[in-house]
């Protein structure tokens, strides 16, 4: 493919107009080069201007890269249209243009418009560790006083959340509790609104609890079904296992059936609803012991999935509504806990006029947002009018306090945005990231050629130009085996799938996927070498097996050589990467 060719999907998500469009696009798509081509093309046939576009990214080295190919691409067309005024104004206005995280644009608005909130000029941005350091200390002088008094409350949610010879589980427990509420886009209303008590009238499948319980065993027994009918349909026309083992895993397979809509019914008696029968199956002198072994783990493994469920279910909805109801104080002594750290922490940044990252996202929104009926401030709508278009890249990232500035600042409520990400790529949870925002606009969302202006559509980038087919078959068999809506909440079907975007790859000498496996347990007794030198050893061999094979890779249009720089090793956190180095140095 050519630099400045675009595929069909690419020229699509060019092109397309009259409503916010999510792309859904996969790894190695060309999302930054349709972003780019996007905006340069609105500028350059359509007259607008560069700065008329909001563009958030995720880094800011991922901002500082986006505007300097912007600028490369402008500079591209001017060179094509020397006489083009219009375009010799886009590389200045290229300055004044908002290219920046969402964290800068808040801190922008707040500059700007600050004086509302009363929010001093001078106020400073606080480093993430000078935050926590404040915020512990913060929260070490509430404790204290709790400990202090000891009121009953308290001391109940001790003893039931946060047992332990140190204070160290309810200090994470409110912590993490806190984390959450900042993700709200109003953090004190979403803590009076959060109820803990249940009406004792309430069926318990009804209530949040039970229904993830309810939902959990639904999730299990979907499994069953699947595990329970591969085994009926392996052992089909099997003379040896038809006796005793088919009959048996037929009767299991009917049994999960009935018990999936028994789950609808009220919580009492669910339990006595998982209940299956085990007939004895034995089979003598069987050929393929490993087939046979996995036909008996799908038993028993069916049968500790239905203790689990039973012992789940086995207590009365009565029973659990009144533990639950006998300790609401000490959630309700919870939710205070992290309300209070709320108020004395933001007390302490306004004394030492700090703000930190979720105050910039949360100041933005009482610029923008009337707190009760949600409609967006005469500054909203100022704002507004200085965008064509709103741009998020990696929204899969996005939190509901995010969307809630998008939302505020997008024309119409919600029309001129443009939506790019993976949910497949959300796995940080960074900042409290919700990817259900991503996954109710794809799945809500009509495909673009089938929305009307100025509804919302979606387009799907497929296509991955970074790897070979023989990468891409592996990691589709992959997550096609392991992606569900259950699982990662989307199906890995046919719109999710990789597909190559380059087919001139010259033919592989060798499998492109590899799996080593080192038996690490039979080392030599008087080795004194651990298990990472093992692997650091084998890793650095074969990196200098590649080098030495000159293996070909793909760098821009062309071909060549493998070099040093082109492989890497990923760890996971805390492994000891210095044994790693020496291997590779002793390796040359």
């Amino acid at each position: 493919m050519a630099k400045e060719n675009l595929t069909p999907q690419q020229q699509a998500v060019v092109e397309n107009r009259g409503g916010t469009l999510l792309v859904s696009a996969a790894a190695g798509s060309g999302k930054t080069k349709v972003l780019v081509d996007r905006v340069i093309r609105r500028v350059t046939l359509e007259g607008k201007d560069i700065h008329q576009f909001l563009i958030i990214t995720f880094t800011n080295a991922a901002a500082a890269e986006l505007r300097g190919k912007i600028a490369a691409a402008l500079t591209k067309a001017i060179a094509a249209e020397p006489g083009n005024r219009h375009l010799a104004r886009q590389l200045n206005l290229l300055q004044l243009s908002q290219i920046s995280t969402v964290h800068a644009f808040c801190g922008t608005l707040i500059r700007q418009y600050g004086y509302q909130l009363e929010v001093p000029p001078d106020h400073r941005l606080m480093e993430d560790s000078e935050r926590q350091e404040l915020l512990d200390r913060v929260l070490d002088a509430l404790l204290e006083e709790k400990y202090q008094t000891l009121e009953p409350d308290f001391l109940l949610l001790m003893d039931t959340l946060g047992a332990g010879r140190s204070d160290s589980s309810l200090r994470e427990l409110i912590l993490k509790l806190y984390d959450k509420v900042l993700s709200q886009p109003y953090p004190r209303k979403w803590l009076r609104s959060v109820q803990t008590a249940i009406p004792t009238d309430t069926e318990l499948t009804e209530t949040i609890w039970g229904s993830l319980l309810v939902d959990h065993a639904r999730e299990q027994l979907s499994m069953l079904e699947k595990r329970f009918a591969w085994a009926v349909s392996a052992m089909e026309g099997d003379e040896k296992l038809a006796k005793k083992y088919y009959p048996a895993y037929v009767g299991h397979l009917e049994a999960i059936r009935r018990m999936l809509p028994a789950l609808d019914g009220p919580w009492d008696g669910i339990a006595g609803r998982l209940q299956m029968d085990y007939p004895a199956v034995s089979v003598k002198q069987y050929e393929d012991q490993m087939f046979l072994d996995e036909i008996k783990a799908v038993r028993s493994d069916g049968k500790a999935i239905l203790t689990e469920l039973q012992q789940i279910f086995s207590r009365s909805a009565e029973e659990l509504i009144r533990e639950q109801n006998d300790t609401a104080p000490a959630l309700d002594c919870l939710l205070e806990l992290a309300s209070e750290l709320d108020k004395r922490f933001s007390a302490e940044k306004r004394r030492k006029n700090r703000i930190d990252f979720s105050d910039q996202e949360h100041l933005a929104i009482r610029l923008l947002v009337h707190p009760e009926s949600g409609r967006p401030t005469d500054i909203a709508l100022e704002v507004r009018q200085r965008f064509a278009e709103i741009m998020v890249d990696e929204y899969q990232d996005s939190n509901q306090v995010q969307e809630t500035i998008f939302r505020a600042i997008s024309a119409g409520g919600d029309v001129n945005r443009f939506l790019v990400g993976d949910v497949k790529q959300s796995i940080y949870g960074f900042r409290q990231a919700e990817p259900q925002l991503f996954l109710e606009k794809y799945h809500q969302f009509a495909p673009a050629e089938a929305a009307a202006d100025p509804e919302p559509r979606k387009l799907i980038l497929s296509r991955n130009f970074r790897s070979r087919p023989e990468i891409l078959d592996a990691v589709n068999h992959t997550f096609q085996t392991v992606m569900s809506p259950q699982v990662g909440d989307i199906e890995y079907g046919s719109d999710q799938r990789l597909y190559p975007g380059l087919d001139s790859y010259p033919a592989a000498n060798g499998p492109c996927v590899e799996l080593h496996v080192l038996e690490l347990a039979k080392l030599p007794p008087d080795s004194d070498e651990t298990k990472y030198q093992r692997e650091a050893r084998w890793a650095a061999n074969r990196i200098a097996e590649l080098l030495e094979s000159h293996m070909l890779i793909r760098d821009g249009e062309d071909m060549r050589p493998v070099r040093p720089g082109d492989i890497a090793i990923l760890f996971r956190a805390g492994d000891p990467i210095a044994i790693y180095g020496r291997a590779l140095r002793q390796a040359g």
